[in-house]
C-alpha cells in the first residue's frame, strides 16, 4: 500500500494502523515512517495471515496514518484514512475462469446434442451470478453439480445408444 505525502511540507513521526478484522492477523512492514519528505510516497507491506478457518467473503479495512505535519517548524497534527475491500477466496479468479468456461462448454455440447439445457443453464446463470460477486466457493459447487448433470447426460446418452443398437441386431 501506497502512503502519500501530499503537500509540499514533510510529514513525520507516521503511525500507522489498521481496523476491520482481527488485527492479529495484519502485519504492516513498516508500521511506522519517520519521515517523509514533502510530495514523495513510500510503499509498506499488508502481510495477512488468515487461519484456514476464515470464511471466504469481503472485508472492509480502514488504515489510519496519523503523525505530524511540519509547518516550517511547528508541527500539526495530521491524520489520514484509506479504505481498502479485501476479499478472501477459496479458489483463484483463474480457477473460477477455467470453471465457468468449462461449464459453458459442457452446456453447449449438451444443446448441440439435442439435450434438454433448461436447469443447466438456470444453474449457469447462478455460477455467473456467484462470480460476478466474487464467490469463488459458490462458483465450484455449482460447477460440480453442472459437472454431474453433464456426465448423467452424456452416460445416459450412451446407454440409450446401446441399448437401440441391441434392439437393432435382435
Amino acid at each position: 500500500m501506497e502512503i502519500k505525502n501530499n503537500y509540499e511540507s514533510a510529514l513525520k513521526n507516521l503511525q500507522i494502523s489498521v481496523a476491520g478484522i482481527n488485527s492479529e492477523y495484519i502485519t504492516l512492514i513498516p508500521s511506522t515512517i519517520p519521515f517523509l519528505q514533502g510530495k514523495t510516497s513510500e510503499k509498506i507491506k499488508v502481510k495477512i495471515n488468515a487461519p484456514s478457518y476464515f470464511t471466504e467473503g469481503k472485508y472492509d479495512l480502514k488504515f489510519t496514518i496519523e503523525g505530524q505535519l511540519d509547518g516550517n517548524g511547528t508541527n500539526y497534527p495530521y491524520t489520514q484514512t484509506k479504505l481498502v475491500t479485501l476479499y478472501i477466496l477459496d479458489l483463484s479468479r483463474g480457477d473460477a475462469d477455467n470453471l465457468k468456461t468449462d461449464a459453458e462448454r459442457m452446456i453447449k455440447e449438451m444443446s448441440g446434442s439435442e439435450m434438454e439445457t433448461g436447469e443447466i443453464e438456470e444453474l449457469l446463470k447462478e455460477l455467473e451470478t456467484a462470480y460476478g460477486e466474487t464467490r469463488f466457493s459458490r462458483v465450484k459447487e455449482v460447477y460440480e453439480v453442472i459437472k454431474l448433470i453433464y456426465n448423467n447426460a452424456f452416460e445416459s446418452k450412451k446407454i440409450i445408444e446401446e441399448l437401440y443398437a441391441a434392439i437393432e441386431d435382435s
